[in-house]
């Protein structure tokens, strides 16, 4: 990947967003729609709430109405080993799922299964799973999605990430920005002459328009995808906010309810909610109900969730109190509802006032709203600027907006970004935001409008314009690698800053340390208008995070630089891989692009891979041989008659054999990817693991930088890091940075173009940062965080010890202790009669041994197949409590010996 060239073509054709970052601080934002940012307060409720479930002492402080204390006891039982820091299900937590299957019954008075329920990390990503299993193509011809013109501004660069085909359909301004039948008929035909149409998008309440369906309405749009066979993606993210007394939301499952049979049984239809709509979007989490799905594209659904791991669990947390709001009679309803009843008032107020600005101005009409944050107003653009914006191929809508950006810093969104060009040209601006701040806003809008039809653009701006930026025991996991939900408890310093951070009236609370006040005061100056609940102030991770990533880095490598420009921070390191592999994919059939993966994988591997397109191509040494050069070159040479060889893949510590490379090995494989021309993916994120006598984690930019210019200046190499390391352990969390070292600026640029239309959780950037900087020598929290992470640190020892004794005390098992991590990888030798049953049955023995095991004993580990063997072994994670994993060892001598009897 050394230049933008062998990028992943579908990648690099991702138009970019329209975006003009400013570092002034007295810019306004009128662009992101996120409430808080621009000063809205949170909910006082779910913020006490939150706090309580991250630093759950907080339950026994009288501070907090019952209310919240019992609804975050509530919440935490759900929670794994009722722990925030713990992995959920892919689909998300069983009891947050069950609480949107009881609001959308209550909201639409039809029935609503938990089953068809689907959390994820926002409601775009729910949306792109869905459009993610429309694409492809038949023959040569793309799927298509038929989409609003106006759209989400977010929409065309997800079809575009997707490989789907964007189809406009154009609203109908003059009722409103209206959905019209007999346009979508004519956007239909002319889709079907160069693609295959799948699927119709409906936002309603419209974004940015602000139009709500009438009941009708919504029938027509539902005969139609009806009549056509599209699936319907419906975006009802808005539904709270209607500020018109005489307009009602009606959702389209109710309205496809009360149709009755044919549509009620056979129109299928995705819709899709999220928490931005109370103003939360920095935890990055909504919901879907699949409606008419089958039950094989939900195990597809599922399947791609999976690739994530698991969404947010403070985010889910968050839906679940969005949709069990406060009742009357609870101590907090009374606060609760006057903060709703302001927020109500403030978008009132407004919108009217907006408006009445906005017309005042020549050549400048804006309609009044009847829903959503946004206003879209029409401007007549100068002729002169049309000219230059022409002369540099830029849409003029942009270059009037760069330049209210740079002399008046208001930032406003331009029309070219929610689809294709018309010939008119609009702006969104969010109304939902303190009234003072929307008044100097609009003041600024004025003067800048003013001045603008006195004078001519400057060239400058032009340029800046064109820039983008078991029932009766315990159930015991010992598969997938998450320690809180095996026992291990949090660390108290950094539950402590979160719980702060997300109620900061605690700052003033002298129960917590002051240096846990003193960083949590920090961290939320660094935050816009305060908040954690803001969307991330950078794409790519917020400047004072990455900085701290870079130092530590600088230090943990004895002095080589870092720089945070070459620091991407994303949720978990999952998502930075899946990142990574789209631009490695070829986007081609043709010759698809592969990855090289010397020994062992994650279990999470082969699903990201089939995910983003690329071929696995394994070289398998038996377990006591090294590495073997030639060997491995010899793998590669065949692979490349069948594939485009791309990248080596590398885990250090190894997961899950928990072997360390110590510096020549490194420096063979290095030389080797280099000599191969190979991208070298390094994931460390186990590097706090190391158990072994005389062992030491040398991390591969170390080793890289240290061999001179011949390799330190041209292998390309990114690694990976995360909060799912052994010593903090904040799976839950979602947070991870991936480390770019001789990467192509283009092919930076071209990460980041991939990031814009998202924002990562702000909550577990706080959580590595202290991660990466904890607390120093002489700070009050030093010496309690100190031993817990040396408790961690001698459990972890501790179990890996007597896990392998344990272990080789069983008939035909044979286990290595581990030099890091926190997996053991024990090699079986099971009876033949099991391996025979395992044949009949069409399992591989391995899958056999681990679920019957699931199911007599409770405990969870993995087959060794997931993770590329081709011998029987079995996967436990030994980062779990004493007391429960002594607990599944014990259960696993006695389902062995028994199954040993059984078969022998």
């Amino acid at each position: 990947m050394t230049s933008l060239e062998l990028v992943n073509p579908r990648v690099r054709r991702i138009r970019a967003s329209t975006c003009f970052p400013s570092s002034q601080d007295e810019m306004i934002d009128l662009i992101s729609g996120d409430f808080q940012k621009a000063g809205m307060k949170p909910f006082s409720f779910v913020r006490q709430v939150l706090a309580c479930c991250v630093y759950p002492h907080l339950l026994e402080y009288q501070t907090f109405n019952v209310d919240v204390r019992e609804r975050a006891q509530t919440l935490l039982d759900a929670c794994g080993e009722r722990s925030v820091g713990s992995y959920t299900d892919s689909s998300g937590l069983d009891n947050v799922r069950q609480s949107v299957a009881d609001f959308i019954t209550s909201r639409d008075g039809v029935p609503c299964s938990a089953s068809n329920i689907f959390i994820a990390g926002g409601s775009q990503r729910a949306l792109m799973v869905m459009v993610k299993l429309l694409a492809g193509t038949e023959g040569d011809v793309p799927m298509g999605v038929l989409t609003p013109e106006p759209s989400p501004h977010t929409l065309p660069m997800l079809l575009d990430e997707a490989g789907v085909s964007l189809e406009p359909y154009v609203l109908n301004k003059e009722q409103g920005w209206a959905v019209h039948v007999d346009e979508l008929n004519r956007s239909l035909s002319a889709a079907r002459v160069h693609c295959k149409p799948k699927a119709i998008f409906i936002s309603n309440p419209s974004n940015p328009t602000g139009h709500v369906q009438s009941r009708e309405s919504i029938k027509e749009v539902i005969k139609f995808a009806a009549a056509e066979g599209l699936l319907l993606l419906v975006d009802e993210i808005y539904q709270d906010f209607i500020f018109e007394d005489m307009v009602e939301f009606t959702s389209y499952k109710k309205m496809l309810y009360e149709m009755g049979p044919p549509y009620s049984d056979t129109t299928q239809m995705a819709y899709f909610h999220s928490i931005s709509s109370i103003g939360e979007g920095g935890f990055r989490a909504g919901y879907m109900e699949l409606v008419n799905i089958d039950a094989e594209v939900k195990h597809f659904v599922d399947t791609m969730l999976c690739t994530d791991i698991s969404t947010s669990v403070m985010g889910q947390l968050v839906l679940s109190l969005m949709v069990r709001p406060l009742k009357p009679g609870d101590p907090s309803y009374c606060t609760y509802t006057e903060e709703k009843k302001d927020i109500a008032q403030t978008l009132r107020r407004n919108c009217r006032r907006a408006c009445e600005v906005l017309n005042n101005l020549p050549g400048v009409s804006c309609e009044t709203v009847l829903a959503g944050i946004y206003l879209y107003p029409c401007v007549n653009v100068p002729t002169a600027v049309m000219k230059q914006a022409m002369d540099k191929r830029v849409e003029a809508g942009a270059v009037y907006c760069a330049q209210l950006l740079t002399e008046q810093a208001v930032l406003v969104g331009p029309s070219c970004s929610h689809g294709p060009p018309t010939g008119t040209y609009h702006f969104r601006l969010c109304i939902l935001i303190p009234s003072d701040v929307l008044d100097e806003a609009l003041s600024r809008i004025q003067k800048f409008h003013q001045s603008l039809l006195e004078s001519d653009p400057t060239s400058s701006v032009l340029d800046m314009a064109g820039r983008t930026t078991p029932a009766a025991q315990t159930r015991i996991d010992l598969a997938s690698g998450d320690p809180h939900s095996a026992g291990i408890a949090p660390v108290s310093f950094l539950r402590q800053v979160l719980a702060v951070c997300l109620y900061p009236d605690l700052l003033q609370d002298e129960n917590l340390p002051l240096d846990v006040r003193q960083r949590a005061q920090q961290f939320l100056d660094f935050c816009p208008k305060g908040s954690v609940g803001v969307y991330s102030s950078s794409a790519v991770g917020m400047p004072n995070v990455l900085k701290q990533i870079a130092e530590f880095i600088c230090r943990r490598d004895g002095g080589v630089a870092a720089d945070p420009n070459n620091i991407i921070f994303n949720s978990g390191t999952q998502e930075n891989l899946k990142l990574v592999f789209k631009l490695l994919s070829s986007g081609s059939l043709q010759l698809q692009s592969g990855l090289l993966v010397p020994g062992l994988y994650p279990h999470t591997l082969p699903g990201l891979l089939e995910y983003t397109g690329l071929r696995l191509v394994q070289y398998r040494p038996e377990p006591d041989q090294d590495w073997d050069m030639e060997e491995l070159k010899r793998v590669v040479t065949e692979a490349r008659g069948h594939c485009d060889m791309r990248a080596l893949y590398i885990c250090n510590p190894a997961i899950p054999s928990g072997h360390v490379q110590d510096r020549t090995s490194m420096e063979s494989m290095i030389r080797f990817a280099a000599a191969e021309r190979l991208f070298l993916l390094v994931q460390e994120v186990h590097q706090d693991c190391i158990f072994g006598p005389g062992i030491e984690f040398l991390s591969y930019k170390k080793v890289l930088r240290e061999m001179g210019p011949e390799y330190s200046e041209h292998v390309e190499l990114i690694s990976f890091n995360s909060l799912s390391n052994g010593s903090q352990a904040e799976c839950g969390l979602r947070g991870g940075y991936m480390e770019l070292v001789n990467t192509d600026s283009s092919v930076a640029e071209r990460m980041k173009v991939l990031l814009g239309f998202r924002s990562p959780p702000v909550l577990p950037q706080c959580a590595l940062e202290i991660q990466v900087n904890p607390p120093k020598p002489g700070d009050p929290s030093s010496p309690t965080y100190s031993q817990e992470i040396s408790n961690i640190h001698d459990i972890l020892c501790l179990n890996a010890r007597h896990g392998c004794e344990a272990l080789n005390r069983l008939k035909g098992v044979a286990c290595q202790l581990p030099r890091g991590g926190i997996f053991l990888y024990p090699q079986l030798d099971l009876p033949a009669r099991f391996l025979r049953e395992a044949k009949t049955l069409g399992q591989r023995p391995d899958d056999l041994y681990c679920q019957r095991f699931w199911d007599e004993a409770g405990v969870r580990v993995g087959a060794g197949s997931e993770n590329g063997s081709h011998h029987l072994n079995i996967r436990l994670c030994f980062a779990a409590s004493s007391d429960s994993f002594q607990d599944a060892l014990s259960r696993l001598s006695s389902f062995h010996s028994r199954l040993h009897e059984t078969y022998s």
